[in-house]
């Protein structure tokens, strides 16, 4: 038996700064059912069709207004994460530096997302 795992954004998360927060989680397009039945519930065996998120309009971003919004939180976040992971040694190999283990929770805090070095 052969599995392949797949993620919804092949690979290249968004952006949390970019991304839209709506139904459609920075995919752009969101999954509705083709028939509902009679009394309004959803049949769960019925096929589904992909629409536009109707708040990106499908891009699976938001404006730049909304991106600049988000800076302060995403600054604190980022803040947050590296006082947890950079001083905590089990949490890296014995060998590395602090300013090693600095260094790497700054990118994973920050320059990942940003789509730094190869996006």
């Amino acid at each position: 038996m052969n599995v392949e795992f797949t993620d919804r954004y092949d690979g290249r998360a968004p952006s949390w700064l970019r991304g839209c927060f709506g139904d459609c989680e920075a995919t752009g397009f969101v999954p509705v059912p083709r028939e509902q039945n009679p009394d309004g519930s959803i049949n769960v065996e019925t096929e589904w069709d992909m629409v536009k998120c109707p708040s990106c309009k499908g891009t699976g971003r938001v404006s730049w207004l909304t991106t600049i919004a988000r800076i302060p939180r995403w600054l604190w976040k980022g803040a947050a994460f590296m006082k947890m992971v950079a001083p905590a040694r089990e949490m890296h190999p014995p060998s590395w530096t602090a300013r090693r283990r600095w260094w790497l929770s700054f990118k994973c805090a920050f320059l990942y997302d940003l789509g730094w070095p190869n996006r």
